[in-house]
């Protein structure tokens, strides 16, 4: 073979080769071109189709690349952004901020910021933007500084309204009179309103994180109060009770509460929330209120009882005053025993007395008078023969009342002998009186606003038991060996009747404080009286009209043994046929002792008035051993001249006609004894 073909031949192998090799590399070269040209598109169309906008920065601060998304958010044309400082287009209060991350961003390579800033659209509102920044300035393919921008806008004006939401209600929370309390599933306070920390004294740091339930518990409900919450942690509804609660400076508040379970997504307890009002007041005015429904039934049955027993006793006492009389009594050793009977019915009396105060007679016969020597004098008598010494705290400008000072007396000694009686081995009484102005209801249970003088008494004894409080004022009711259980109930009575209030606060072991409010009286204090010199005449004639033969009797005879003439009759419609007969016969009685209740019959009241029309100057004594008439206590103005309870004894009613025969002798004219005539 010729040589010189054959290395053509190679030669052309060669080529061939090399020719076969440079279109495959081209066809690889194409091929990869396409792809990237494709890679592009895909990246090019993924970006200019993300909601985000892409922004590539110089790190000058210019735009060099902004992809279409920014449209969206500024309002501008990608073409308009290029080129420009971003800077130009943030809110004035941004700029500084900015500047700073973005420095800090060129400055370290890879560095990723993520701030939230304010630029302005192209319509000239401020769009809130979340921006990623990186530095990628070490990368060939970008070499720029890489802003992802989010408009979130939308989403801030969401939060802000909700921030705002969470602002008002927790405003309304705050602002609440009612306590608002939030508590973790482990008992751990979470939240409490300020009306709560103001009413249990407490800082909101003192207990948030730091406190459970059970730190704000009353140890005299403890077990029922945990049972409450208990069940509110177990409860998806609401769940209501009442809890007895314990403040930092140890009062109890009763609180009334409705709360419910809060749980998370997943069915997991988040907290435990309540609502509470606090019933204090108000269940003390219901117990008040429920007080004075008992003592309203326990002063129809007393003042029945009394009036009964008030005429046997008075048929007693004028009996034995009679028989004490009888000159062959004297120095007889029978004559001790008509004594003691005397003395038993004397207590008797007493004790019927006490009966009435429950009663809705016995009204207080009131005057306007300063009570300064009421206290001392009760409380002095009260203290005889005690271990007790008393502490006086008493103003001299105390305001004046319009009070029974016998009854008001009576108050001021039983509240004395209660506190000596917590005091077995004695100690010290602390009575104190002030004048204090009421500035509207919410201030005092029960009391009107105005102007009262309040009396108090502290003793340093063993306190009360909570079990005990809504039963003091019952009567009978007593937790001591000595004493009738009278003395608390016969004193809300009084207290009540003269239109004020009486309240008690204990500390076991430490104090109790009974505290009465008194209306202060507008009125000015009366000059002293000079007593009148008394006259005594034991001659005349008295009708006696009483519905009890025997009482009738007995005053009978007691009249004739005072040298007086005595026609008796049992009701007034008789008083009023015999009145009339003396008259014409020109016999006519000097006094009428009249009973104003009469069952059955015509009482004292009915025949006073017809009396009067007969006679303008009769002179009447009106006597009852029970009544709810007022006239007991206005007897004047119903045209009586005196008046004396029952049971009375002998030297009683001898003094009380020796004053109506001696007293005045003006006529008891119709037209001046008032519109109820």
């Amino acid at each position: 073979m010729n040589p010189r073909k054959k290395i053509g031949d190679e030669l052309v192998q060669e080529l061939e080769k090399t020719t076969a090799l440079l279109r495959q590399e081209v066809a690889v070269r194409a091929r990869a071109e396409e792809a990237i040209r494709l890679s592009e598109e895909r990246f090019r169309a993924l970006v200019q189709n993300l909601s985000d906008a892409i922004v590539i920065m110089e790190p000058d601060g210019k735009r060099r690349y902004v992809s279409a998304a920014a449209h969206q958010i500024l309002g501008y044309a990608p073409e308009e952004m290029v080129g420009r400082s971003v800077f130009e287009d943030l809110h004035p209060e941004d700029v500084e901020r900015a500047r700073a991350v973005f420095e800090r961003c060129v400055r370290t390579p890879h560095r990723r910021e993520v701030l939230e800033l304010r630029a302005r659209n192209r319509d000239g509102s401020w769009r809130s933007i979340e921006c990623t920044c990186q530095n990628l300035l070490d990368n060939p393919a970008i070499r720029g500084i890489v802003i992802n921008s989010r408009d979130i806008t939308e989403r801030k004006r969401t939060e802000e309204a909700l921030q705002e939401e969470r602002d008002f209600s927790m405003s309304l929370i705050q602002a609440s009179p009612a306590f608002f309390i939030a508590v973790d599933p482990d008992g751990r306070i979470r939240l409490m309103n300020d009306s709560m920390l103001q009413a249990f004294g407490y800082r909101l740091e003192e207990v948030v994180g730091e406190f459970t339930m059970a730190t704000l518990i009353s140890p005299h409900a403890y077990e029922g109060s945990l049972a409450f919450f208990d069940r509110l942690v177990k409860a998806m509804e609401p769940v209501r009770d009442e809890t007895r609660m314990v403040a930092k400076d140890g009062r109890e508040l009763l609180v009334e509460w409705q709360g419910r379970s809060v749980v998370r997504p997943g069915g997991d307890l988040d907290f435990v929330f309540a609502v509470g009002v606090d019933v204090t007041e108000r269940r003390k005015r219901e117990e008040e209120a429920i007080q004075a429904q008992k003592m309203e039934s326990i002063g129809v049955l007393a003042g029945g009882i009394a009036h009964d027993f008030n005429n046997i006793l008075g048929a007693i006492v004028l009996n034995i005053s009679l028989a004490e009389m009888e000159p062959r009594w004297a120095g007889d050793r029978y004559y001790s025993l008509l004594a003691d009977a005397k003395k038993a019915s004397l207590r008797a009396r007493g004790i019927t007395q006490q009966l009435l105060t429950f009663s809705k007679g016995g009204l207080p016969v009131k005057k306007t008078v300063c009570i300064l020597d009421t206290i001392r004098d009760s409380t002095g008598l009260a203290l005889t023969g005690s271990r007790s010494r008393c502490v006086f705290e008493l103003p001299e400008a105390l305001w004046p009342v319009e009070a029974d000072e016998g009854q008001i007396g009576q108050v001021i000694s039983n509240l004395v002998i209660n506190a000596d009686q917590a005091m077995p081995e004695g100690g010290t009484i602390l009575v104190t009186a002030e004048n204090l102005t009421i500035e509207n209801q919410a201030e005092a249970v029960r009391l009107k606003p105005g102007n009262h003088v309040k009396i108090s008494v502290r003793d340093e004894g063993v306190g009360i038991a909570a079990e005990h409080l809504p039963k003091i004022f019952d009567p009978y009711f007593s937790t001591k060996q000595e004493g009738s259980g009278l003395g608390l109930a016969i004193s809300y009575s009084i207290v009540d009747k003269h239109g004020g209030v009486i309240r008690v606060e204990t500390k076991p072991g430490v104090e109790t404080v009974f505290s009465v409010f008194l209306p202060a009286s507008e009125k000015a204090l009366p000059a002293a009286a000079v007593p009148e010199k008394e006259t005594a005449p034991r001659s005349g004639s008295v009708l006696v009209v009483d519905d009890d033969e025997m009482l009738r009797t007995a005053v009978s005879r007691a009249l004739e043994k005072m040298g007086y003439r005595a026609v008796s009759c049992e009701d007034g419609a008789q008083a009023i046929d015999l009145y009339r007969k003396a008259r014409e016969k020109g016999e006519p009685f000097d006094v009428v002792l009249m009973d104003l209740t009469i069952p059955g019959g015509m009482g004292g009241r009915e025949a006073m008035r017809r009396l009067v029309q007969i006679d303008p100057r009769i002179r009447a004594i009106v006597c009852s051993g029970y009544s709810n008439d007022p006239i007991l206590s206005n007897y004047r103005e119903s045209g009586f001249c005196g008046v004396i309870a029952k049971p009375y004894g002998f030297e009683e009613l001898a003094q009380t006609l020796r004053n109506v025969m001696a007293g005045r002798d003006d006529p008891v004219r119709p037209e001046r004894l008032g519109e109820k005539w």
